[in-house]
């Protein structure tokens, strides 16, 4: 009868096709195990990418004709693209395996802040000049580091000078032709940043401990286009 077949299948089957078959029903199972497991993996992946991709803003695009967008932004170096002091770095100094990361002589590693490559390669593909400021006199050392951390590429000049940080400023104002109104710089110096006040150069204060971020990106983007406002109505009262 159909329920003896379906029921006792052992016994009407050879032994040697049961096995087989078992078999292949243990193969299918562990194949199919292995696909939900690729699947989580890949949806894994997946979602860590939506989530790493949250803390970026939308930069808009430089055009030479909008005044209310910075023509260039400039970074103090130190604690504010990387959490420490180049003086601390002990050449011969070499890049790992880690992109974006630097080994000295006795052995410690150096990073840059998590945000800061995406930051400024997505500055420079909208078009904006970027320059960089420093204490630390040896200009040699300013360019080796930012070419072993592959940053190097995004900046259009270097000023390094121990003291006022104002003269850098104006000369780097004069060497990329941006009159200073127009530019947006980054420390984590609250006096440096007034003094660069003074010039009319747009700033925004930094946490040394967090170094630059999309946020802090946003953030000066919005404050160098209330200051150019505030300018223009001042101007036309």
């Amino acid at each position: 009868s159909p329920s003896l077949y379906k029921s006792d299948w052992r016994f009407i089957y050879p032994r040697k096709f049961q096995h087989s078959f078992l078999k292949m029903l243990s193969l299918r199972k562990s194949l199919m195990w292995q696909v939900l497991l690729l699947g989580l993996v890949f949806l894994s992946v997946l979602c860590g990418d939506v989530e790493a991709k949250k803390g970026k803003r939308k930069i808009k695009r430089k055009q030479p004709d909008d005044p209310f967008l910075p023509a260039m932004i400039v970074f103090n170096l130190d604690n504010t693209l990387w959490p420490f002091a180049m003086e601390i770095m002990q050449p011969p100094l070499n890049t790992t395996s880690v992109k974006h990361q630097i080994k000295d002589r006795v052995g410690r590693l150096f990073n840059l802040f998590p945000e800061v490559p995406d930051i400024l390669e997505d500055l420079d593909s909208h078009w904006y000049k970027l320059g960089g400021l420093s204490d630390n006199s040896d200009i040699r050392r300013i360019e080796k580091v930012t070419d072993l951390f592959d940053i190097d590429k995004f900046f259009n000049a270097f000023e390094s000078k121990p003291g006022n940080k104002t003269e850098q400023m104006q000369r780097l104002s004069e060497r990329a032709k941006v009159p200073l109104e127009n530019i947006l710089y980054y420390d984590t110096n609250r006096m440096d940043l007034d003094d660069m006040k003074e010039m009319n150069v747009t700033t925004v204060l930094l946490d040394p401990e967090g170094g630059l971020t999309y946020a802090h990106l946003e953030q000066g983007f919005k404050v160098f286009r209330e200051t150019k406002t505030n300018a223009t109505e001042s101007t036309t009262a």
